[in-house]
């Protein structure tokens, strides 16, 4: 290789740099600083220095989140060991929503301030829930967990996340459906505007492990999109397939 070959792949490499523009900002601040201190301007100087730290700041903060990102491969990369903590987020601005546990009492103490809000503002909710009649199904599901709770307490949890959630329609005069399935469920989910794609759209599946010791929600968790494509068809296929087969709750 050439001189002016090195000098041109050098020059290459800093314009292709993933932080040339904080880079040049950090510099053009850097001279601004010189520049006011030399002219007496401290004014100019301080928001000059100030737009520099900001730039460096920047810099260290994209750096942090590469090495982050660069940490996770493989199956680390896809599965996540909790819900991202923009679902809660998601929630308010969403249109319409779709909750499937066996219980999802969990998701009601995380999220109902932001369910209520949602039914407030007009959003569509769908709640699908394991059937507290289903002996078979709760006993599957009761089963499944670490500490087994038996089938009374386990029906329990269930009554009472459909009476909290048929307060919260009661309360909102929202829309919102209940179904129940005596499908024991191996996974829970929620669907974010699955109906009318938007931005927010996703869906969240959490898998309910079997006698896993420690997990302070079920994991490992995923989140498909439709830029997942097929994935994400296929995901949003079972949901409503699961929804269709349920049973609408009523006296």
């Amino acid at each position: 290789m050439t001189s002016l070959d090195r000098v041109v792949h050098r020059i290459v490499g800093v314009v292709t740099h993933k932080d040339v523009d904080l880079l040049a900002l950090f510099g053009c601040a850097l001279l601004l600083v010189v520049s006011d201190l030399w002219g007496q301007n401290w004014v100019s100087a301080l928001f000059a220095g100030t737009l520099a730290a900001f730039a460096f700041s920047m810099i260290r903060l994209r750096h942090d989140v590469g090495v982050m990102n660069a940490s996770r491969s493989g199956l680390s990369s896809i599965f996540l060991d909790r819900t991202p903590t923009d679902v809660i987020d998601s929630i308010t601005v969403a249109r319409d929503l779709f909750l499937v546990g066996v219980s999802l009492d969990r998701t009601l103490r995380n999220a109902y301030t932001p369910i209520e809000g949602f039914l407030a503002n007009g959003g569509t909710l769908r709640v699908l829930v394991v059937d507290p009649r289903s002996d078979w199904s709760i006993r599957i599901a009761d089963r499944r967990a670490y500490q087994e709770h038996g089938l009374q307490q386990r029906r329990n949890h269930i009554e009472a996340s459909i009476a909290a959630f048929l307060e919260l329609r009661q309360r909102t005069r929202g829309k919102l459906d209940i179904r129940v399935t005596d499908d024991p469920l191996t996974f829970g989910a929620t669907m974010i505007d699955g109906q009318d794609l938007t931005a927010a759209t996703r869906i969240v599946v959490q898998h309910y492990s079997f006698k896993k010791r420690e997990a302070s929600e079920p994991n490992p968790v995923f989140v498909v999109r439709p830029a997942d494509q097929k994935w994400f068809t296929d995901f949003r296929e079972e949901l409503e397939n699961l929804w269709r087969s349920s049973t609408p709750w009523g006296p």
